[in-house]
């Protein structure tokens, strides 16, 4: 199973992947000591037959219709554990679902197969923040399994959680030695190669896809994605369109479409594509989703206002549902909004209360350390916003402790843009454009800073090519959107 999401080559070559971890481990392998796939337990033929067809359905993106399988799987089976961790899988990242349906899948893994429990091992690690154990995990996992082609998927699944690419790289490849018409392997290659700009390599990978599942709607998403992220904006409208046409229930489509009449400056119709997923969301994951796209249009108009309002009706319907993570990310939100502002105070309340209702929270540690960090990047903007560098110098490098233990490139990536903001403030642009270097290249952030030290240095024509990156990134995040008509303007 694959993280909710979200594309090297398509080389069926053994000689690729053999340098890489998953590679040598295959070598390493006693015949013996090799299992041929993970054994199902599962108590009836019927639960059985809903297991592999919400499965199936969770590969392709399908999380809403494979989470009515999997309910169906527990109603017929109570003791399936395998069934409890997709259903996590197919739920919101950290919500309160996931955390319940994680706890259960744990609870019940005694009674699952070998290979389910080591699946069940990995996310209880990721989930407490044991990136180590983690890798640890799913090396014995591939010895054990060399020749399951789910194994080497849920893998890959958990190095794009901590954006390491080379290794999900490394094992969708080995999986798609195993098997090259196997589609979600040819989806995820093309994800990862969007991710590092290689168009053509991602083109090649989603047309593969595309042709095992011609009539398959999240091919079409996926494609839409490659054409925004290339600008290619009347092409990505269509591409999502046709999702829909597919499927008018496949709603993760309707956010996507409203974010590309955004980037081609369509706010009428961004904000309609928005107002219809309200209408149509069938849950508070969707409903939400809905709030947050208005959000965007909002923030593209500065209108603060309307963006709060909205935002307060998101938050109404987590604290319905008594979801802390979701309450924490509308806070830290509006404090980023407030922020944006100079309203320092207003911002720092939200942060510290987004911090006290995760610390207070029923999750996994590894959550409650995510929540630490995000706060002390915060803080340190906080910090710098007031001018007080002892400050965010102090939460920096109470950032470096925490994010050492777990040394995810995303985590040491925004380790080097808090970095990258102090040396900015000090005006040391030479130390500062190095530490940008070594950020994010897929956050727009990096490339509006680059622009500024660019201007700061007196080169406004590369300053305005910096900032038009960051505008064209296409970013569906809210860190964009908060300065992206600065950074076309």
């Amino acid at each position: 199973m694959l993280p909710r999401l979200i594309y090297k080559s398509l080389t069926n070559s053994i000689a690729y992947f053999l340098p890489t971890l998953f590679g040598l481990l295959l070598l390493m392998v006693p015949v013996s000591a090799q299992k041929r796939a993970i054994e199902m337990t599962v108590a009836s033929t019927e639960a059985r037959a809903a297991l592999v067809a919400g499965r199936e359905l969770a590969e392709n993106q399908h999380h809403d219709k494979a989470q009515k399988y999997f309910t169906k799987v527990i109603t017929k089976d109570p003791a399936c554990a395998i069934a409890y961790l997709y259903l996590a899988q197919s739920v919101a990242p950290a919500s309160t679902a996931y955390v319940n349906n994680l706890k259960q899948a744990i609870t019940l893994m005694g009674k699952a197969s070998e290979g389910e429990r080591a699946l069940i091992e990995v996310e209880k690690a990721q989930a407490e923040g044991h990136v180590t154990k983690t890798k640890e995990l799913l090396q014995k996992l591939v010895r054990q399994y060399p020749t399951d082609k789910r194994v080497f998927l849920a893998v890959s699944g958990h190095y794009l959680r901590l954006l390491d690419y080379t290794e999900a790289e490394a094992a969708l490849t080995a999986g798609m030695a195993l098997d090259p018409d196997f589609p979600p392997f040819s989806l995820w290659l093309g994800h990862i190669a969007a991710t590092k700009g290689q168009f053509p390599i991602a083109t090649q990978a989603l047309q593969t896809y595309q042709k095992l599942l011609p009539d398959e709607p999240n091919s079409f998403l996926a494609t839409g994605h490659l054409y925004l992220k290339r600008g290619f904006y009347t092409e990505a409208i269509k591409s999502f369109t046709t999702a829909l046409d597919l499927d008018p229930q496949f709603y993760q489509a309707y956010g996507a479409l409203g974010m590309a009449y955004l980037a081609n400056d369509q706010l009428t119709e961004a904000r309609n594509q928005a107002e219809k997923l309200l209408g149509l969301a069938p849950n508070t994951t969707w409903r939400r989703q809905a709030y947050y796209a208005l959000i965007g249009t909002y923030l593209e108009e500065s209108k603060l206002h309307e963006a709060l309002a909205s935002l307060a009706k998101s938050r109404e319907l987590a604290e319905k549902d008594k979801d802390s993570w979701e309450i924490a990310q509308d806070m830290n939100l509006v404090g980023d909004i407030h922020l944006s502002q100079g309203k320092v105070n207003e911002a720092t309340a939200q942060y510290q209360s987004a911090l006290k209702v995760m610390e207070t929270a029923d999750a996994f540690i590894g959550m409650k350390n995510q929540a630490r960090l995000t706060y002390l990047t915060h803080a340190t903007e906080v910090g710098l916003a007031t001018n007080d560098l002892a400050a965010a110098r102090r939460h920096i490098t109470e950032y470096r402790k925490l994010a050492s233990l777990q040394q995810t490139p995303g985590l040491n990536q925004e380790l080097h843009r808090l970095l990258g903001l102090v040396a900015l403030v000090e005006k040391k642009y030479e130390a500062a454009a190095q530490e940008f270097a070594k950020s994010s290249q897929q956050d727009p952030r990096t490339f509006h800073l680059l622009g500024n030290i660019h201007l700061a240095q007196g080169d406004q024509a590369q300053a305005k090519l910096n900032w038009m990156a960051a505008a064209q990134l296409n970013d569906p995040t809210h860190s964009y959107l908060l300065l992206r008509r600065k950074a076309k303007q």
